[in-house]
């Protein structure tokens, strides 16, 4: 006898959910079974050839597929939801970011009295660099401007911050520029160090925005018992500045035969209290830019500057005095015989000055 194919009523069949009354038994058992295979695409179905079985196997796969169909399209486009909700975020963060960054700079750029053509240039290359998708931090601002307005900006914040420098004072106004197209602006955060006491100093601070405070610590023995920590500070605000003894040490440098000075060391500390802008005039460009101007001058003309040079600093060392006519007149002498031996010293060795013991 030929055995019937049953084919995907077989499993139920031999389970003997048929003949079983419990309902929940049966129900859960159909569930099961349904999910199992939409879940498969029908794949474990195993028809016999009879046409309506293999169509009711037909239509779970398809609906299997169309339910794997429409899962996808929902993670899709949660998917893209999420990824549009970030990019909101990302583009909200970023204009934040942006305005406060156009606000720092229209702040630097009027707390400087930059004036309309030096501004709008710089508002231009910003506006430029943000269309470039790219940010631009005011500690970066002045070094990546254009170099000619850069110059500008430069000698507009620092021209005049260099003429409060006494040994600077009546020095030739070209000279001066030169010397501000030099300047690096740095920022300095909250109570950091610009430079310790007994480190080399190898640059001049003019401080053009926030509070610094510079001190010395000297150490007081009282019989070879130990002392204590004396403390001396002084605050320094926009338009001061500190290092004024760099400049003599270039003057001496400049000419000098062997031209290997040490940088001086510094007698006091320099801390930033708030954030601090300063515009530094290194050593070395400093250095560069009063060789250059004694090898510009003439032989006749060397001397005379050296000593001018020199007479000034002498001048910011020894402050003028109420003493009498006598003592003043011999003040005057002195200086001029130091600052002609000092000069017969910086200058290079084919023009230096003759002097008698």
């Amino acid at each position: 006898a030929k055995l019937f194919d049953f084919g995907i009523f077989l499993e139920a069949l031999q389970s003997g959910v048929l003949e079983s009354t419990d309902f929940p038994q049966k129900l859960f058992y159909c569930f099961w079974w349904g999910l199992q295979n939409l879940s498969s695409l029908g794949q474990n179905l195993h028809t016999s050839n009879y046409i309506w079985e293999n169509c009711f196997s037909l239509s779970v796969c398809i609906l299997g597929l169309l339910l794997f169909l429409y899962f996808l399209g929902n993670l899709q486009m949660y998917m893209q939801l999420e990824t549009s909700r970030s990019e909101e975020v990302r583009m909200k963060m970023k204009s934040k970011k942006r305005t406060k960054q156009k606000e720092q700079i229209e702040l630097w750029i009027s707390k400087h009295h930059l004036p309309s053509e030096m501004r709008k240039p710089i508002i231009d290359d910003m506006n430029q660099r943000f269309k470039e998708d790219e940010d631009v931090y005011l500690e970066s601002l002045l070094p990546n401007l254009p170099g000619e307005l850069q110059n500008n900006v430069k000698e507009h914040i620092g021209l005049k911050r260099l003429k409060t420098v006494e040994v600077l004072r009546g020095m030739e106004e070209q000279m001066l520029r030169t010397m501000c197209h030099s300047l690096k602006p740095m920022f300095h955060s909250e109570h950091s160090y610009i430079i310790r006491e007994r480190d080399p100093i190898d640059a001049i601070f003019f401080i053009t925005d926030g509070i610094a405070w510079t001190y010395t610590n000297t150490t007081s023995n009282n019989n070879g018992e130990e002392g204590t920590v004396l403390t001396q500070a002084e605050r320094l605000v926009e338009g001061e500045y500190f290092g004024e003894e760099l400049l003599e040490w270039v003057q001496k440098s400049t000419a000098s035969r062997n031209n290997r000075s040490k940088l001086p060391v510094s007698s006091r500390t320099l801390k930033a209290h708030t954030k601090v802008e300063v515009f530094a005039l290194m050593a070395q460009d400093l250095k560069q830019i009063l060789h250059s101007k004694l090898s510009s001058l003439g032989p006749e003309q060397l001397p005379s500057a050296a000593a001018s040079v020199v007479q000034r600093i002498w001048r910011c060392k020894h402050p003028k005095t109420e003493d009498s006519v006598g003592g003043s007149t011999k003040l005057q002498n002195n200086a001029v015989v130091k600052s002609k031996k000092a000069a017969s010293i910086l200058l290079p060795p084919c023009y230096r000055l003759t002097t008698n013991p």
